[in-house]
């Protein structure tokens, strides 16, 4: 495989557009941290159990998306093995696509590693794109592709994959959209991940650089 891998801050991926900054360029410094002062609040949608017979209903104009199922991670997902591995990441980008349409990320920041602050960027851009009775449309991510990378059969610890978001939506607490929509975009991305404690953490994520 003739790529090179890059680790980059909050500004690099193609992602971090959703995280709600007024600046996604690739050049110049990285946009400063959000405030710390950002609530948590989740969207009505963040139930706690949703009924069985419930069926999802998207965000638009009516209000923010309701029912939304809380992924479940595969039984091996904690696994220290490339299926495991590559089980994990699905789970973690499935709980982001989560915290997009909810509001709620707090169970996805705990798959993170405090370093990680494109991690900590794109939560609290996403909790503020809620704050104040504020929602997202849209904004699902898909895992289109997940191959956690070997070296002499041995795992690296860095898994590649194919991220797809749809179109993002804001809306404000009338329903009215506040801003233009967010295209939807295909990243190819990289996450590096550390296991500790029988348990995989995020370090990191960027673009995959040719």
């Amino acid at each position: 495989m003739a790529e090179r891998l890059r680790r980059t801050q909050a500004t690099a991926w193609t992602l971090c557009a959703v995280a709600l900054l007024t600046s996604c360029s690739n050049e110049g410094p990285p946009p400063p941290q959000l405030p710390t002062s950002i609530s948590a609040t989740a969207s009505p949608a963040a139930d706690a159990t949703v009924p069985p017979t419930a069926s999802p209903i998207p965000a638009g104009a009516h209000g923010p998306a309701r029912n939304v199922v809380r992924p479940v991670m595969r039984p091996n997902g904690g696994d220290e093995s490339k299926e495991g591995l590559e089980n994990f990441t699905r789970y973690f980008f499935d709980l982001l696509s989560y915290g997009f349409e909810t509001g709620d990320v707090d169970d996805w920041l705990k798959l993170t590693d405090p370093s990680c602050k494109f991690c900590s960027n794109l939560a609290g851009g996403i909790r503020a794109g809620y704050e104040g009775g504020k929602w997202l449309g849209g904004a699902r991510v898909f895992t289109e592709s997940v191959d956690a990378m070997t070296k002499d059969g041995v795992l690296t610890r860095n898994v590649t994959l194919l991220v797809r978001q749809e179109e993002i939506r804001f809306f404000s607490p009338d329903g009215t959209e506040t801003r233009a929509p967010k295209a939807q975009i295909e990243q190819p991305t990289v996450v590096f991940l550390s296991y500790r404690e029988g348990a995989w953490f995020v370090d990191d994520m960027g673009r995959l650089v040719e």
